[in-house]
């Protein structure tokens, strides 16, 4: 049956029957996948109106594109309207770091110190690193201004 083919047929097949905006999500998340960005990331814009969920999945890959600013709005609604999602987190992490590149320090703080308040997240470490970068370019930053 085709309709059972791949992974990407049945999400096809979810939405052709079935639209709605987490299936949009889920076709979109599988043609990234297979390496059809502008379908997936169509898709993604798409099921974000609908389905706060995929606005975490759009962010990210907007980052990963180095459009920080549209992943910053994305990251930013998604934790605004799904603040308890097991990707919050993550979510925070995310926009420290597209605030770091963009050099908005205090902005990225803020992020990460909300990170760590978070017992048992699994790139702890790396945030820690992330903190310790920032503080120094802060006190390079002050002290080269005396």
């Amino acid at each position: 049956n085709r309709e059972y083919q791949s992974r990407l047929t049945i999400s096809e097949t979810i939405v052709d029957r079935w639209p709605s905006g987490r299936g949009r999500y889920i076709l979109g998340v599988e043609l990234l996948r297979v390496g059809r960005q502008a379908d997936g990331m169509a898709e993604l814009r798409a099921s974000a109106r609908d389905y706060p969920g995929a606005r975490y999945a759009l962010g990210t890959e907007l980052f990963g594109q180095g459009n920080l600013d549209a992943a910053i709005e994305e990251l930013k609604g998604f934790v605004r309207e799904l603040p308890t999602h097991a990707n919050a987190v993550a979510a925070h992490d995310q926009l420290g770091r597209a605030y770091t590149i963009q050099g908005r320090l205090g902005e990225a703080m803020q992020e990460f110190n909300y990170v760590l308040a978070q017992p048992g997240y699994p790139l702890r470490a790396e945030v820690v690193s992330f903190v310790e970068q920032i503080m120094a370019a802060q006190r390079q930053s002050v002290g080269g201004r005396r």
